[in-house]
């Protein structure tokens, strides 16, 4: 049997095909190619996380945004500074925990996001206490139906004791949507990548655990005996193991021994592995490098995959929570005013401490980053007077280096009045010392 093969009766066959037991089926693009719908095999959630490339794009995801802080900013226009705005009881809630009896963050926001990556969607219902946001409450995106009926969405949750909830009352996180109302579910989309992952697993494990492979056969001239077969078979069977090597077989009745060499790669295992890793790797937009494929990376391009996949798919990620975060935890005042909840991914766009180092020097001998600036960016407390940026003195403008009535060669030590001439300190003059 084949390795593709394996891997097809695995999965359940690909329906029936012309061959020598259907000699009668005419031969079609469709039946060639293409196998019975229903014999179909949708990948369950069960299964998806059983692939470690895919527990691993999750996990490497999930973890980068537990670490972001989430925080409300106030965002005034597109060029200005997004400056925080202090909402404890919310940060808390966001922060440390999303509930006080089931979940802190790192385990709510795991979930979330591994129900995103695997579902598109999430919910978690908001649950007030005294008028202000007290906890959330996350259910399986399985116990949820969404009900679209004349232009606003409802939420049906099994065993809630509740008909329906209304949308503000749900946190709604979609990863993907065609419709702007449901998330696209990556597990459907790929059903077919994922169930050939798992028939390689399962091959691989068959392959070694089973016997899928013959380590040599025995050839008779003629059949044998039952009594035979059971004397050669005991006779086999004390030749088992690493202690009994390089014994000497003895045959009857003109039996032959032949080996048998089946080399695993020979049938494109590994690199069919390695190609669906890669796969999984891109259907989650995670570097291989973090799956513990380092066959294309380097020590020069790992820092820029790195930052690549903050940016691209962390960030893309994060923004959506983000957005959802503040739809339903902030008032309609609020958000007019300009408020916005925010997943800060500044944090893990973090370089080599020598490249940090570079670019905290070249920000504060240019001025536009202060002490304290350069010390909240590496996690170290505000120091007095470290608000004050630093500005060189011996630079001028571009105008004045053609200007005849400047010294240039003076520029340098120099002092520029507002005029922009350079006023040297004239010397004092010595006193005579015969007026002493």
């Amino acid at each position: 049997m084949g390795f593709i093969d394996g891997i097809q009766k695995i999965l359940g066959g690909t329906g029936e095909k012309r061959s020598i037991e259907n000699p009668s089926v005419p031969l079609t693009p469709e039946n060639i190619f293409s196998g019975d719908s229903q014999d179909r095999v949708v990948a369950t959630v069960t299964d998806a996380l059983s692939i470690p490339a895919v527990q691993r794009s999750i996990s490497v995801i999930a973890d980068a945004i537990c670490q972001v802080p989430i925080e409300v900013v106030e965002h005034k226009d597109t060029d200005a500074f997004d400056e925080t705005v202090s909402y404890p009881e919310l940060e808390y809630m966001l922060n440390v925990e999303p509930n006080a009896e089931l979940y802190g963050k790192d385990a709510f926001f795991t979930a979330i996001v591994t129900n995103l990556l695997i579902h598109g969607n999430a919910y978690a219902r908001i649950i007030q206490r005294k008028g202000q946001h007290d906890q959330l409450l996350m259910y399986k995106p399985e116990e949820v139906q969404v009900i679209e009926k004349n232009g606003r969405i409802y939420y049906r949750i099994e065993d809630s004791g509740r008909v329906r909830f209304t949308s503000d009352e749900i946190l709604h996180f979609k990863l993907g949507s065609v419709d702007g109302i449901m998330g696209v579910s990556p597990l459907s989309i790929n059903n077919d990548l994922f169930n050939l992952a798992k028939g390689i697993l399962e091959y691989s494990s068959n392959y070694f655990k089973n016997g899928a492979f013959l380590s040599g056969v025995l050839e008779a001239p003629e059949t044998l005996s039952d009594p035979a077969v059971k004397r050669l078979r005991r006779g086999l069977d004390k030749y088992r193991g690493a202690r009994n090597a390089n014994k000497v077989l003895v045959l009857e009745e003109g039996t032959r021994y032949q080996a048998i060499s089946d080399d695993p790669t020979k049938s494109k295992m590994v690199e069919s592995m390695a190609m669906v890793n890669n796969e999984i790797a891109r259907v989650f937009g995670v570097p291989p490098f973090l799956l513990g494929d380092l066959s294309k990376s380097t020590m020069q391009n790992v820092e820029q995959l790195n930052l690549s996949f903050i940016q691209n798919t962390v960030k893309g990620i994060s923004d959506k929570i983000a957005e959802e975060l503040t739809r339903k935890l902030l008032t309609e005042e609020e958000k007019r005013s300009g408020l916005r909840i925010r997943l800060n991914t500044t944090s893990l766009l973090r370089t080599d401490s020598k490249t940090r180092a570079a670019f905290i020097k070249t920000g504060l001998t240019t001025g536009f980053m202060t002490h304290n600036e350069a010390r909240k960016s590496e996690g170290l407390p505000p120091i007095e007077y470290g608000d004050v940026p630093l500005v060189p003195l011996n630079y001028t403008t571009i105008d004045k280096i053609n200007d005849p009535n400047i010294d240039n060669n003076a520029i340098i030590g120099g002092n520029n009045d507002t005029s922009g001439e350079i006023v040297h300190d004239e010397p004092e003059p010595k006193e005579n010392e015969d007026d002493e």
